[in-house]
């Protein structure tokens, strides 16, 4: 028997198409966007640090890997997830607490205390 949920109609991705009364040339994502500050601005600010002239020849050092990494953040990689959301699930499976995780029932050590990890709670 299949259930059907409306839970990917309310994940639709925004969208920017124009910025006032520019038409930008394609479509781009908010999460694009985000990923490119996030990713642009301190590469920028190492580049300044080296001394690397903003010029027009070197305008692909300043731009490209930005946007590399904002384009590769949309595209799914594994398990139907974009890059952003699968390490985002790893590092919250790390970080998340394992105690009550599987459920496990508590381990009795004698007949009147039960011991949960580090606690003990007496049956009444």
């Amino acid at each position: 028997m299949e259930i059907k949920t409306f839970t990917s109609f309310w994940n639709i991705e925004k969208k920017i198409y124009s910025i006032y009364d520019i038409q930008l040339p394609f479509a781009v994502s908010i999460r694009s966007v985000g990923i490119f500050a996030v990713t642009g601005i301190p590469y920028w600010l190492i580049l300044s640090m080296f001394g690397v002239p903003f010029s027009l020849s070197l305008i692909v050092v300043w731009v490209a890997p930005p946007l590399v990494f904002a384009l590769i953040g949309n595209r799914p990689i594994f398990e139907g997830k974009n890059i952003v959301d699968y390490l985002g699930s790893r590092i919250k499976f790390l970080f998340e607490s394992k105690r009550y995780k599987g459920l496990q029932p508590a381990t009795e050590v004698s007949g009147e205390t039960v011991e949960v990890s580090d606690y003990f709670y007496t049956i009444k």
